[in-house]
């Protein structure tokens, strides 16, 4: 477990005392105290010199060794359990946790801004362009007055169209109160009007049924990425997109006829997107699988186990 044959290290207690991580000394003396007082049995989790040099995190189990009840202690019967899978399983169950936290989090800030941008920001220029109206009305007959107003009033709804646009890009509201299917119908449109690409999007088994929020965010912003990964890369002539409602899963195809890539070499530029894309499906427990190769257009799969049942119906806040 540490490297070491038999003939490198002396089977005595200072032996292993050596090895032990300074920070976790106290840990062992106090282990070795507890049983110098008479305590039949010790339990501690040290970290031991590796013979390379990095440390082992070990679970050290044992017992004293006495020629007579409460004489001294002769020698120590113990065990070193390694706990380098346990404490990697630890560390990814905490950064799941995180991320998930993170990722979430995210789209209930991304959810607020988008809506008060939408309520706030859409009030005061609703109020501005009726003001603009009023003051057409009083321009009387100087036509280089009413020609500035026209000039405020094509601003102001230059400004409201970006406002709508990117509370959109940040949440779509039909996210929200219509459901992934609507959203995504809304997106892959929006999409290909602008990349300039023909999408289609086919679903099937979601006409009256609504999956749950982190479920539908998830395969929103992972037909997102795919998509904004092909208009970048692809160089696609047409692209469908496939949500599909099964008896025990949700399945999201993004696949496109462009020029692909080999899918196990470096994916470069793709690379943090698809890496994205796994880690969002993962969160919900789900999969993220790319087929590609060059000239052969790429497909991305997403499947989320969904127990029969497990929908939230239609009452989304």
């Amino acid at each position: 477990m540490l490297g070491y044959s038999d003939e490198e290290i002396e089977p005595h207690l200072s032996a292993w005392e050596r090895l032990v991580h300074p920070d976790d000394r106290q840990a062992a003396e106090r282990a070795s105290e507890s049983v110098a007082r008479g305590q039949a049995t010790y339990e501690a989790e040290l970290r031991l010199r590796h013979k390379d040099g990095h440390y082992v995190q070990v679970l050290s189990r044992g017992f004293p060794v006495r020629r007579e009840p409460g004489g001294p202690v002769v020698r120590i019967v113990g065990t070193h359990f390694d706990l380098t899978d346990r404490q990697k399983r630890e560390t990814e169950r905490v950064r799941t946790e995180l991320l998930t936290h993170l990722v979430f989090a995210q789209e209930d800030e991304r959810r607020r801004i988008a809506r008060d941008m939408h309520d706030q920001l859409g009030e005061h220029l609703t109020a501005l362009a009726l003001r603009i109206g009023r003051l057409k009305q009083v321009c009387g007959d100087s036509a280089q007055l009413a020609r500035e107003v026209d000039d405020l009033e094509a601003i102001a709804r230059s400004l409201d169209q970006d406002v709508d646009r990117l509370a959109w890009e940040l949440r779509p509201t039909a996210l929200d109160d219509l459901g992934l299917r609507a959203a995504l119908t809304n997106y892959v449109h929006d999409w290909s009007n602008r990349a300039g690409i023909p999408a289609h999007l086919h679903t099937s088994g979601l006409l009256d049924e609504r999956l749950a929020p982190d479920l539908e965010t998830t395969l929103y912003r992972i037909a997102q990425e795919a998509l904004n990964n092909a208009a970048k890369y692809s160089r696609a002539r047409r692209v469908e997109v496939i949500l599909e409602r099964r008896h025990d899963s949700v399945l999201l195809v993004v696949e496109d006829d462009g020029i692909g890539f080999e899918a196990d070499g470096d994916l470069k530029g793709q690379g943090f997107g698809l890496v994205g894309m796994r880690e969002r499906a993962t969160l919900v427990g789900g999969s993220v699988e790319i087929e590609s190769a060059p000239g052969q257009g790429t497909t991305v799969l997403v499947r989320i186990d969904v127990p029969s049942g497990a929908s939230s119906g239609a009452s989304h806040g």
